[in-house]
C-alpha cells in the first residue's frame, strides 16, 4: 500500500508482528464512513466527506465512490487536518477515488474518529445524487486486506433540505420508469401513477414514511399488475400537506 514503507523499510516479520500486535489492541471493527446529502440543486457545489473511527489497525485504504452521473459530477480531493495529525496523506488516482496512507509503517495505524478526506462534486441538476462507497480496500501494516469482520463500510446520508418530487426517468419510457421523491420531514405519503380522466392506475407508496430520499420503480402496470394501454400518465406525490406532479409518457 501507499507509503507503507516510507523512512526505514521493516523486515516482513516485524511488519506482521506490528499488524498483529494491533488487531489485539483493537476494541471492535474499524468504520469508515461516507456523509454525503440526500438532495442537491443544479449548479450548487458540495463535499462528500469520508470518516474513519479507527482502532489503529489501518495503515492505507483506497476507497472508490459511486454517484448518479446525471446528477453530479467529481471535481476535486482534498485531505483533512485531522488526517494530516496523523502524519497521513491522500490522494486520488481516478474520479471519486480516495486513496489514503500513513507515512511510514508505525504501532498503531489509524486511530480515533476523524474526517480522511473530502471529495467536492458539482451538481447538473436537481436530484438525489445517490452517493456511496462502491468498494473499500484497507490494509494493516503487513500489507494484508481487513476483510468485512475487521472494517465496516457504511454511507450516513443527510436528511433533504425539502419535500419534493423529481421527474420521471427515463421520460418517455417503454420500460420501468423510476419515481423519485423527497421527505424533509417524516409523514404520511400518498405516491401514485393516474390517468389523463384522473383514475388512479398505480399506488406506488401509500403509508408514513421517515424522512429520506426515496426510488420507487413503475412497470407501466396497474395495481393488478396488468399492463396499461400507451399514453400519458401523471405521478403525483401528497406529502406533508403538499401536492407534486410530473407527467409521464408511457410508450408500447
Amino acid at each position: 500500500m501507499l507509503a507503507s514503507h516510507y523512512g526505514p523499510a521493516p523486515a516482513a516479520a516485524s511488519a506482521v508482528a506490528i499488524a498483529e500486535a494491533a488487531a489485539r489492541y483493537a476494541q471492535g471493527p474499524e468504520r469508515l464512513e461516507l456523509r454525503a446529502p440526500s438532495l442537491v440543486e443544479a449548479g450548487d457545489t458540495f463535499d462528500a466527506a469520508l470518516a474513519i473511527d479507527g482502532s489503529g489497525r489501518v495503515q492505507g485504504l483506497s476507497a472508490q465512490l459511486a454517484w448518479d452521473p446525471s446528477v453530479v459530477v467529481p471535481e476535486a480531493v482534498s485531505r483533512s487536518a485531522w488526517l494530516e495529525s496523523q502524519n497521513g496523506l491522500a490522494l486520488s488516482a481516478l474520479p471519486g477515488r480516495v486513496d489514503v496512507a500513513l507515512l511510514g509503517t508505525r504501532e498503531h495505524g489509524l486511530s480515533g474518529a476523524g474526517e480522511l478526506a473530502t471529495v467536492r462534486f458539482r451538481a447538473l441538476r436537481v436530484g438525489d445524487p445517490q452517493l456511496r462507497i462502491d468498494h473499500v480496500d484497507a490494509r494493516d501494516a503487513a500489507n494484508r486486506t481487513l476483510g468485512p469482520a475487521a472494517l465496516q463500510a457504511t454511507s450516513h446520508v443527510a436528511p433533504p433540505a425539502r419535500t419534493l418530487l423529481l421527474a420521471p426517468a427515463p421520460n418517455p419510457a417503454r420500460g420501468p420508469v423510476q419515481v423519485t421523491f423527497t421527505l424533509a420531514q417524516p409523514g404520511r405519503v400518498d405516491l401514485a401513477v393516474y390517468s389523463v380522466d384522473g383514475r388512479r392506475v398505480r399506488t406506488l407508496a401509500d403509508g408514513v414514511m421517515a424522512a429520506g430520499a426515496y426510488h420507487l420503480t413503475w412497470t407501466g402496470d396497474d395495481d393488478a399488475h396488468r399492463g396499461i394501454a400507451p399514453g400519458i400518465y401523471f405521478a403525483q406525490l401528497v406529502a406533508q400537506g403538499r401536492r407534486f406532479s410530473h407527467k409521464i409518457v408511457h410508450l408500447q
